[in-house]
């Protein structure tokens, strides 16, 4: 930033745009010794863990931005990145709103009325499916395997044979061919 009074406005906007009593908002500094102290003149102590130290006191700010402009060695502020929202420092946080967020729509879409898609007339059981594997043989397919586009079923002798001719005991012949063919194997 240009000169300390801008970097002071830019903070206090940033903390004024705070929807909450409390800001969340903070500084942000880096300094490119990763774990490091510097020692404010009142004796306080900024402890850069990770090489990030993050305030809200505006007195720790100013002497922070006195020391970058003075062309400190070690401190200084990623550009774009000078600021962060205390609530999302853990990267977790940001997600967790998220899915929070994500999760209050939802229930708010499932009960809004208008999105209401009707009642249904459908009310018992389909005869002859008890899960989801008996559905292709109650509804005339085939769940017994591979089948190429012509519905030539591939056994495992690499033999193949069209579904079509094959009758329910034939079925029970080509599966006891291929368990003998594999046992020979």
């Amino acid at each position: 930033m240009e000169n300390l009074q801008d970097a002071m406005e830019v903070l206090a906007q940033k903390q004024k745009e705070e929807k909450e009593n409390e800001s969340t908002i903070a500084a942000r500094f880096t300094n490119s010794t990763l774990s490091s102290k510097y020692v404010f003149k009142n004796g306080s102590e900024a402890n850069f863990i990770g090489g990030v130290y993050i305030t809200k006191d505006p007195k720790e700010f100013l002497e922070l931005m006195e020391e970058i402009r003075l062309g400190h060695p070690t401190i200084g502020q990623e550009l774009g990145n000078e600021f962060v929202d205390l609530k999302f420092v853990d990267p977790l946080e940001k997600v967790k709103a998220q899915a929070i967020a994500d999760y209050i729509a939802s229930q708010q879409r499932a009960t809004d009325g208008s999105l209401d898609a009707g009642d249904s007339q459908f009310t018992g059981k389909i005869e002859g499916i008890a899960n989801t594997a008996t559905v292709a043989a109650a509804m005339g397919g085939s769940s017994s395997g591979a089948t190429d586009q012509q519905g030539t079923v591939i056994s495992t002798t690499g033999e193949t044979t069209n579904t079509a001719s094959i009758a329910p005991s034939g079925l029970a012949a080509l599966a006891a061919k291929a368990a003998a063919a594999k046992a020979s194997s």
